[in-house]
């Protein structure tokens, strides 16, 4: 078990998975920060406020210990938004109490292949931190996925059972269901997003555009 889980806020032991994917559950804003107090903190002003007190998802990945929105903090906001106040790609870091962490948006595609410009949909979403982190705490895990083909199925089942109003992965949850990731779509002119139909959905747009749709995910990723 990672150490670093008993450092930070939240439960310390794993509910699913491992060190390399899994799930420790839910973390209160009151113990960590809430949206406006992150949008505040690095700048971004742009798009809409909403969700801002939902939480978030404590995560164990690739050795590393991070907290995912539970729910989009912001909607009507662009990639180029984002990208302005260096929380996309984990190349700025914040402090939150005693601890510093990178701030930077899902990938969405296949682990290593986050330069692709070939393809937005099946197997380059299969080995992506949105598959391996989103879909195994959803009812749908392990194999009833509404686009199977961006899917390892069976996927692993942590037994938690958020639906996609839960986790904010539908176009029926409300505004910004369409979480930013950091790769490109299937050109260098556009950028991915997931969720924006059903968690397993994947698709792209152009950068700059703003619609209501469009929403932050923000992952705060444990540096020390």
């Amino acid at each position: 078990m990672l150490w670093e889980a008993n450092t930070v806020p939240g439960p310390t032991k794993l509910i699913g998975g491992n060190e390399e994917a899994g799930f420790y559950g839910e973390v209160p804003t009151s113990e960590l920060i809430t949206g406006d107090e992150l949008a505040k903190m690095i700048g971004l002003t742009a798009g809409k406020s909403q969700n801002s007190n939902a939480g978030w998802l404590k995560f164990a990945y690739m050795g590393k210990v991070e907290f995912v929105a539970k729910k989009t903090f912001r909607s009507y906001i662009s990639w180029d938004h984002i990208n302005a106040v260096s929380a996309v790609f984990g190349n700025r870091t914040i402090k939150i109490g005693n601890h510093t962490y990178k701030i930077r948006l899902m990938k969405g595609k296949t682990e290593g292949k986050q330069n692709d410009i070939g393809s937005y949909q099946g197997d380059i979403c299969k080995n992506s931190e949105w598959n391996k982190l989103m879909l195994p705490i959803h009812k749908n895990a392990p194999s009833s996925w509404e686009y199977p083909k961006n899917v390892n199925s069976p996927t692993e089942n942590w037994n938690v059972g958020y639906t996609d109003n839960d986790l904010f992965t539908s176009s029926s949850a409300g505004d910004g269901s369409y979480s930013w990731c950091q790769e490109h779509g299937n050109s260098i002119s556009c950028r991915l997003y997931r969720g924006h139909i059903y968690v397993s959905s994947s698709n792209f747009n152009v950068p700059s555009r703003v619609i209501s749709n469009h929403g932050w995910r923000p992952v705060l990723e444990l540096v020390d």
